[in-house]
């Protein structure tokens, strides 16, 4: 996703100011917020690093308010509480961040597929709450992980009819161990339905943006 986004920015004449390390430090990203002169600012990053960078930000009055339009991948989500990182007050400087998703809808076996994994979860981990199932889904990558796991599965079941499976562990087939491969394997995943891969091997979720911004990437 990360690298699948600005791709298609730039495709659609959008141009991306700076690129920001999120590992630098608060202060270093801070200081290139300002010299960039942003307004539009992307971040991709987990939920808490995320949390940090913009709670963070917030905390320090620095690139967030008033002015800046900060778009997010993940909801910022701290590990700990937030009042004891960030001050009781940093929801006061926190003017708002714009999650956005794939432009894909819930299908039939999508839904079927993410109920049977709920309960799967709640039966190794003996959660029988769903509404916390449901938060660790949306906070975790763990629905990522999932699908990534299920069209990994259904490119080798590709290589293993084509070929004998005997080859599997040899290095013989290792020319095959590519994006094309995995690119459409006719899976259907709970975040996507059907689950394809862009030529850069990133889940292909149908981002669009459309001409007239500057944007700035921390990822």
């Amino acid at each position: 996703m990360c690298t699948a986004i600005p791709k298609d920015l730039k495709e659609n004449g959008l141009d991306i100011v700076a690129f920001i390390e999120s590992t630098e430090t608060l202060d270093e990203i801070g200081e290139a917020l300002v010299r960039s002169n942003a307004r539009y600012i992307i971040l991709c990053d987990n939920p808490d690093r995320t949390a940090d960078v913009y709670f963070g930000l917030a905390k320090r009055q620095v690139a967030v308010g008033d002015g800046f339009v900060w778009l997010s991948v993940n909801i910022p989500a701290p590990p700990e509480d937030a009042d004891v990182k960030y001050g009781k007050d940093f929801m006061e400087h926190a003017k708002g961040i714009v999650v956005f998703y794939s432009n894909t809808t819930t299908t039939n076996a999508s839904d079927i597929l993410y109920k049977r994994w709920k309960d799967k979860m709640g039966e190794m981990y003996n959660l029988t709450d769903s509404a916390l199932i449901d938060t660790i889904a949306s906070n975790t990558m763990a629905i990522y992980l999932f699908d990534c796991i299920g069209i990994l599965t259904m490119g080798m079941d590709r290589l293993v009819k084509t070929f004998q499976p005997e080859l599997l562990a040899s290095r013989s087939l290792q020319v095959y161990m590519n994006s094309t491969l995995f690119q459409n394997v006719g899976y259907h995943g709970v975040y996507l339905d059907p689950y394809k891969l862009t030529d850069n091997g990133d889940h292909n979720d149908g981002w669009s943006f459309g001409p007239g911004v500057k944007l700035l990437w921390i990822w």
